[in-house]
């Protein structure tokens, strides 16, 4: 399910990271216009240990946990120069888990470029479907390893995302285990027709 125009005054835009511009940039077209920072604040203890916080107003003892009740809440997720997948992966579970325990009713992970896609195989024959037959060879590159592209996807669920937003992922063993995963709610997103619109019309 994909959210509508009018759906927009119930949403919140925020990211693994307070400062990343496609987030901002989507927040600002869905009508959005408090900054990022301003809505969840990524505290991190001394111990380096993350905790984020949906800012509330710290005088309403009436509505605890609730700030978020009946709203959607889309995490956007994208590389970064600063901090590994492994760590924006962990954030990512970490505040799915904060807007569903503070009431969200629905929470979307936009993530271009789906993390662990390239681990979508296992070293056993169940482990990932591909559209050919795998042999003894494809099965042995993935020796030792776990499949971690189902991993994440489960960690994903359990944390409380709801919905799956990619661009352009090329792998049908990962396309497969999300779909399942997550019921059919994971969009791989093909926006050739933008793409050619760009080229066709830059200078």
């Amino acid at each position: 399910m994909i959210l509508s125009t009018g759906q927009a005054t119930n949403v919140v835009v925020v990211s693994n990271s307070s400062d990343n511009p496609f987030a901002i940039d989507i927040a600002y077209a869905m009508g959005q216009y408090d900054d990022i920072a301003d809505i969840i604040s990524m505290k991190q203890f001394m111990n380096s240990e993350f905790c984020p916080r949906f800012i509330s107003d710290e005088a309403d003892f009436d509505n605890i946990g609730r700030k978020l009740i009946g709203k959607t809440v889309i995490i956007v997720s994208t590389g970064s120069h600063v901090k590994s997948r492994q760590e924006l992966a962990m954030t990512n579970f970490i505040i799915a888990r904060a807007a569903k325990e503070n009431g969200a009713a629905r929470v979307i992970l936009v993530e271009p470029d789906l993390f662990y896609s390239a681990q979508d195989r296992g070293p056993g024959k169940n482990l990932g479907e591909t559209s050919f037959e795998r042999d003894v060879k494809d099965i042995k590159k993935f020796d030792g390893q776990p499949f971690t592209a189902k991993l994440y996807a489960q960690m994903l669920k359990l944390s409380g995302v709801d919905t799956i937003m990619t661009i352009h992922n090329h792998s049908e063993s990962v396309q497969k285990i999300f779909t399942e995963v997550f019921e059919g709610d994971f969009h791989n997103l093909i926006p050739y027709e933008i793409y050619a619109h760009y080229l066709l019309n830059s200078e």
